[in-house]
């Protein structure tokens, strides 16, 4: 098995997913600190689309901390096998 192949690709993962995830959040935070709506319509919405980037943030953030997971069996020399009975 070529495990310098997914070492390459597992480290632009975690590149484009931590690029991603920094996005994500500062969108929701700029969302959430962004002042007062007009109405209760535009606090709704504000609040659904602030709500809407820590989920997605959340979810790959899960993915990203199975890529580094990947990357740590790598580096133990266990990648390839199975993590629950070797």
């Amino acid at each position: 098995m070529d495990v310098q192949k997914y070492r390459r690709r597992l480290l632009e993962l975690d590149t484009q997913l931590s690029g991603r995830i920094a996005r994500e959040r500062g969108a929701a935070r700029e969302q959430a600190l962004s002042g007062t709506p007009g109405d209760i319509g535009d606090a709704s919405v504000a609040d659904e689309s602030g709500s809407e980037s820590f989920t997605e943030a959340e979810a790959d953030a899960t993915v990203l901390q199975q890529v580094k997971d990947a990357l740590g069996r790598i580096d133990a020399g266990t990648f390839g096998q199975c993590v629950v009975d070797g």
